[in-house]
């Protein structure tokens, strides 16, 4: 694996909450499978939208700024705007709460074969001919105890194609909870993740580009599997 042994070093020599850490970020241990096996970090796909905030480049990902610690790398020198960011407590708290929430989508993904290289819109489920929207808020809208007549018309065509696959109502309330077992992993970053950033609106945090694993300064993996992964390395 391209990056695995970088990122077997820095889990074991570094701290999270080191006083130089500028930003945490959030993800799933199939996205660090990913860049420990390729070296690639970020967005696979591009995706344009009407607002930056919307709009996706390849090799893009979010992290949330430490306050005081994080300045972008432009001209000016100009301190990264004071609503994007967060005390340390409170920027590890929101890059977890990303890290679960992506971690939940992306072992559905892995286990229904949805591919987690496209945009989550649209997305196709292999051999039904349905689509859904697969948005990252997809694992808190489908309540498998209210039963098929309960869905949102958006998760609908995703519960009716597990139904058709013989999957039970338990067997779906099963998977959903295990999804919900995946906390994925934070990672820290010094300031020089700024070096291509650009602030975002209304405190949702700062884009970032092209940063390679060797930028990680901390690891903190959030549940057992993602820790088994790292001792793994």
């Amino acid at each position: 694996m391209k990056a695995a042994g970088t990122i077997r070093d820095i889990y074991r020599n570094s701290c999270i909450f080191s006083r130089d850490t500028a930003a945490y970020h959030g993800t799933s241990l199939q996205a660090l499978k990913y860049m420990a096996e390729t070296g690639v970090m970020g967005s696979s796909f591009e995706k344009e939208g009407e607002v930056l905030s919307n709009s996706v480049r390849k090799g893009d990902f979010f992290v949330i700024p430490v306050k005081g610690r994080c300045y972008l790398d432009d001209p000016k020198g100009t301190h990264i705007v004071a609503g994007a960011a967060e005390e340390v407590t409170e920027a590890f708290g929101k890059a977890m709460t990303y890290a679960e929430t992506a971690s939940e989508d992306h072992f559905l993904r892995e286990t229904f074969g949805v591919p987690m290289d496209r945009p989550c819109t649209d997305e196709t489920l292999p051999g039904s001919g349905l689509t859904y929207d697969w948005a990252i808020e997809f694992t808190f809208t489908l309540d498998t105890m209210l039963g098929i007549e309960g869905q949102h018309s958006h998760t609908l065509p995703f519960y009716t194609y597990l139904l058709d696959r013989g999957y039970s109502e338990d067997d779906i309330n099963d998977l959903f909870f295990e999804a919900r077992t995946r906390k994925g992993v934070v990672l820290s970053f010094r300031n020089d993740i700024f070096a291509e950033g650009e602030p975002l609106p209304a405190g949702e945090g700062v884009r970032v580009i092209n940063v390679t694993p060797e930028k990680i300064a901390g690891i903190k993996p959030l549940d057992r599997y993602t820790e088994e992964f790292l001792e793994s390395l």
